[in-house]
């Protein structure tokens, strides 16, 4: 999974390979393909399907036009600096907030960011 949500945090667009494989490790008994898996990181309606119990209470998306981003200006945050993430878009923002509240061995604070506490 950590490799993975490194990937989507170096994304720049879209990219239907992370697509296949963000499907492939929520829905394993899927037969997916790069035609068939849902467009995470195009849509942000598919992104926030990711959020396994619904979109969390207090979920903050914003943009942030600083300079010192690095281009990565869509920010997804969570009650706390722990929680915050920024990429690209926002569909990636969303995708990677989301697999780390997914992740086990991701901070505390953003299992919380699942449980919607």
């Amino acid at each position: 999974m950590k490799d993975l949500i490194e990937r989507l945090e170096r994304a720049t667009g879209p990219d239907a390979y992370l697509e296949l494989d963000i499907a492939n490790h929520v829905a394993p008994d899927g037969y997916w393909s790069v035609l068939t898996a849902p467009r995470y990181t195009e849509s942000i309606d598919a992104a926030l399907k990711l959020f396994e119990h619904g979109l969390p209470r207090g979920l903050h998306l914003y943009r942030n036009t600083a300079p010192d981003m690095g281009g990565k200006d869509w920010v997804v945050s969570h009650q706390s600096p722990t929680t915050r993430v920024a990429a690209r878009s926002w569909p990636l923002a969303l995708c990677i907030a989301a697999l780390k509240a997914r992740d086990s061995s991701a901070p505390r604070s953003l299992e919380k960011l699942e449980a919607g506490r």
